[in-house]
């Protein structure tokens, strides 16, 4: 059976990573390689990592030796990838996978022979445990379909061909043989890298099997995990969406009203960060940082309805700040 390898970063995952881990070494699929990268940790990660690679052969853990970024782990973790392996799937430190999910992966690699696999997940709070199963039906789709309709396979796909790698299967062949990394964000990396990686793929397929378990951050957990030059990396990532759609010839109205959207509640967090209680940013940051989503917006040359409508964009126009700040206070 072919091999399959699961490269999971990590910084101070503690609470999480133990949960992860049994999830990976749990599957019925038992043919696989486990990488952990520790990207700088500085509580018990690593020692959590360290014990588990000694109850289990299949784990290798890799020290980044100080704090960097998820990109720079998981480009260290394809730097080893072992020579037969055939896929490679990239897991999050704090969350978790179905026991099937790696045979199920395979199977539907090897069956479609696809280039890439996505497939359903579930979303989970942290605080009360509900959930709900994010999926759509199979497809088959060419490469050449994806990248001429932006956004029908991307943003008004049920279960997105962008978005996460965590429900994605790659082919470690197209990512050695056209040399494909994660850039050098510490948000949004993802997505580029899956822009790339598409750039290269000639067969997607999507299944509608939930395989991953996905626990998203709140607004608390955004204070400690965001990084304050989040808003440089949005703007860095609006660059690179236009330049993709403008290479794959699908520069239209539909995918710049899809891609002003994504800015603008990318860009809502990062004036949301800016009020972290325990580390606030200050009116100037603030109002730097307003100054820059109105600039982004004009470039993408495209304002939906939903966001003019708004009443914090309007408020934006007036520059308004203060009463902007009350408006997203209130909903933090």
């Amino acid at each position: 059976m072919p091999q399959i390898t699961i490269i999971t970063p990590a910084y101070n995952a503690e609470d999480t990573i133990e949960k992860a881990i049994q999830s990976m070494t749990s599957q019925s699929y038992q043919d696989l390689s486990i990488i952990l990268v520790d990207d700088g940790s500085t509580d018990d990660t690593l020692e959590i990592m360290k014990q588990a690679a000694a109850e289990d052969k299949r784990i290798w853990v890799l020290e980044m030796g100080t704090h960097s970024c998820a990109a720079a782990a998981r480009n260290t973790g394809l730097q080893v990838v072992p020579g037969d392996c055939k896929y490679v799937y990239f897991a999050d430190a704090d969350d978790s996978m179905e026991p099937n999910a790696i045979e199920v992966m395979v199977t539907k690699m090897e069956e479609t022979g696809a280039d890439l696999l996505t497939f359903g997940y579930r979303q989970i709070r942290r605080r009360d445990g509900s959930a709900k199963e994010i999926t759509a039906p199979e497809g088959h789709f060419t490469g050449e379909q994806i990248r001429g309709d932006y956004t029908a396979y991307t943003a008004d796909s049920a279960c997105k061909v962008l978005g996460s790698c965590w429900n994605k299967c790659f082919r470690m062949d197209r990512i050695r043989q056209y040399d494909i990394k994660f850039p050098g964000l510490q948000r949004n990396e993802e997505e580029v890298f899956i822009m790339e990686y598409l750039k290269h793929a000639d067969s997607i397929c999507n299944i509608p099997d939930i395989l991953y378990n996905f626990y998203p951050i709140d607004m608390e957990r955004a204070f400690e995990r965001i990084p304050e030059e989040f808003c440089k990396d949005v703007e860095i990532f609006r660059i690179n969406r236009l330049q993709y759609a403008q290479g794959w010839n699908c520069d239209n109205q539909k995918t710049r009203e899809f891609i002003a959207k994504e800015y603008w509640g990318k860009m809502i967090l990062g004036l949301k960060l800016c009020l972290n209680p325990k580390k606030p940013l200050g009116n100037a940051e603030f109002r730097k940082r307003m100054k820059q989503m109105m600039k982004g917006l004009d470039e993408i040359g495209y304002v939906p309805d939903s966001v003019s409508g708004s009443t914090v964009y309007k408020l934006m126009k007036m520059g308004f700040t203060p009463a902007v700040k009350m408006l997203l206070k209130r909903g933090l």
